[in-house]
């Protein structure tokens, strides 16, 4: 799904077939997506794999607002609301709002069928999250007391998280190798950076 859509997505900004073939191959085994996999952290997989798609819906929809476009940018939408974690939701939503941007005028055509297609999306989840919601009001996550966490690891500095130190107490180490295996993830965004 991941690969297709940064194919999709690729082929959208007119590249060659080569080109978003070879966008396509890169995403899709991208190191976040294979160390989120291995980690076991579907919803943030999920949410990655579908954001290529919902940026190619939405150009589609930006370019000619119809309603079957409009309801192929809400269904996905819908995908990413159901099946990914929220800081992933936030950000998808961030790229997609840069893109409303970017893509050329906001006019009043434009700002419904996105509106309205989000507003369906949001409708069709809302069995979904506010459940998800509530709960999260109530979880322990939510209510920790963070001053006593910042307090007892203010040790563990950008000097160590490069350096791929486990923060004392936080992690066992059993899970030390998998908090490396993530730091490599930062390596993998920084020829994104250069190209940028």
């Amino acid at each position: 799904i991941a690969a297709a859509g940064a194919y999709r997505l690729a082929r959208s900004y007119r590249l060659s077939r080569n080109a978003a073939g070879l966008a396509g191959i890169a995403f899709g085994i991208s190191c976040p997506l294979l160390f989120r996999a291995e980690a076991g952290h579907l919803p943030n997989l999920v949410a990655a794999s579908l954001a290529p798609w919902l940026l190619f819906r939405l150009r589609r929809t930006l370019k000619r607002p119809d309603l079957p476009r409009c309801l192929g940018l809400a269904g996905w939408a819908w995908a990413l609301l159901v099946g990914g974690s929220p800081q992933f939701i936030l950000q998808a939503g961030v790229f997609a709002g840069l893109l409303l941007l970017i893509e050329g005028p906001i006019t009043r055509v434009r700002v419904k069928a996105t509106g309205g297609a989000l507003l369906l999306a949001l409708g069709g989840a809302a069995p979904h999250l506010l459940p998800a919601l509530d709960a999260a009001a109530g979880s322990t996550r939510g209510a920790a007391a963070v001053q006593a966490l910042i307090r007892t690891h203010h040790d563990f500095g950008l000097r160590d998280l490069i350096g791929g130190r486990i923060a004392p107490g936080i992690w066992s180490p059993a899970e030390g190798s998998w908090l490396r295996n993530e730091k490599v993830l930062y390596v993998g965004l920084l020829p994104l950076c250069f190209g940028a």
